[in-house]
């Protein structure tokens, strides 16, 4: 098994590493995918989780940050909901 980061592009995986969809961790889809398969980074597919090729068509920086930085965006994209009650 091995997964690539390649430069301005897709992560690529080889090896037949199982990929699943889930929806908020309760729910989980296998998708179907070859023994390689590239998952987009850039946001831009058409076909995601899968790259399409996109980061051709435009700038994408895809530059790999520090574990500080990526917690400190992922903390400044959270919303909070308050409540009283729980379902």
């Amino acid at each position: 098994m091995k997964i690539k980061i390649t430069k301005e592009g897709s992560y690529i995986f080889s090896g037949n590493i199982p990929l699943y969809k889930e929806t908020m961790v309760c729910d989980k889809e296998k998708i179907k995918s070859g023994e390689t398969y590239a998952l987009c980074r850039c946001g831009k597919s058409s076909n995601k989780p899968f790259c399409d090729g996109s980061p051709i068509n435009y700038n994408f920086d895809g530059t790999e940050l520090s574990e500080l930085a990526s917690k400190k965006i992922y903390k400044e994209s959270l919303t909070v909901f308050e409540t009283d009650s729980f379902i």
